[in-house]
């Protein structure tokens, strides 16, 4: 019901913000694996490593799978420009998405602008 909300506003950056959070979404998501990164950057540990080479882990940091997350840091490289481009469309995605809706239910009134959107209800 709350999709038909979204679709209602026909505001295609409101939209385009969607999909960027559809994508990142952790079960069906495209870009899980981005969102995975940033949430053990946040609540855990995300090493980055040169999976080539030999483990010199002698703290024995990376058994433990539910804190240590290991990452190969060409993996990670070759993923941040994409990772980037992603951001910067969601920056631009939002702003527009205020821009758009301000301009459009701008009211003489509404100490907001009328730029309210209950998905609540």
């Amino acid at each position: 019901e709350w999709i038909e909300k979204l679709n209602q506003e026909k505001n295609m950056y409101l939209n385009a913000l969607y999909s960027i959070a559809y994508d990142l979404n952790t079960e069906k998501g495209e870009l899980k694996e981005f969102k995975k990164w940033r949430n053990d950057l946040e609540h855990n540990l995300l090493i980055l490593k040169d999976t080539t080479k030999e483990d010199n882990d002698v703290l024995n940091i990376f058994e433990d799978k539910t804190f240590a997350s290991i990452v190969d840091i060409e993996d990670f490289k070759n993923k941040t420009l994409h990772l980037m481009q992603i951001t910067r469309s969601a920056i631009f995605s939002f702003v527009y998405c205020v821009r758009f809706q301000t301009i459009e239910y701008k009211t003489e009134d509404s100490p907001t602008n009328g730029f309210i959107i209950d998905f609540k209800e």
